[in-house]
């Protein structure tokens, strides 16, 4: 597969005013929902669908507020071709979400009792901060990184 992108003679970028929101696909809004307010208080802000693409293809969409300046949005397909698996962590067109933390320890501890999940080991990173990964019922992948590299954990000193 190509992936080089042909670059017109001219610079500059398209004129914008920042970043809106992002989307993941869930099999389970519901689920998703549910998974975003408890593990981190999100809210609903709306919901729409469920939208006909024709051929069986419908998407159900909620916005979902973080805080005052991030929100997401979950996006369910349902139709024949639509695929009941999410792309690994490290396949062309996965990502990932990372919430900022003030003690990584702290939110780990958290997410180990709360979900019932085992977070990867903290590790460093070159800037000196840290970070933890762990991964949704439905395979999203959720980092956990510190805001600075002064907020250190006793596990890693």
């Amino acid at each position: 597969m190509n992936t080089v992108i042909e670059v017109p003679g001219r610079t500059g970028r398209i004129p914008t005013l920042g970043v809106d929101h992002v989307a993941y696909n869930v099999p389970d809004l519901e689920a998703a929902l549910t998974f975003f307010s408890v593990a981190f208080g999100c809210e609903l802000v709306s919901r729409n669908g469920p939208v006909d693409y024709g051929r069986g293809l419908t998407v159900t969409a909620a916005l979902v507020r973080y805080d005052h300046r991030h929100s997401f949005e979950l996006l369910e397909w349902r139709g024949p071709d639509v695929p009941s698996t999410v792309a690994g962590f490290t396949d062309p067109g996965a990502g990932h979400l990372c919430f900022a933390v003030a003690d990584l320890e702290s939110s780990l501890a958290a997410v180990r009792t709360l979900l019932w999940v085992a977070p990867e080991p903290p590790r460093k990173i070159a800037d000196g901060r840290q970070f933890s990964r762990f991964t949704t019922p439905w395979g999203l992948t959720i980092q956990l990184l510190t805001e600075s590299a002064d907020q250190t954990d006793s596990a890693t000193r």
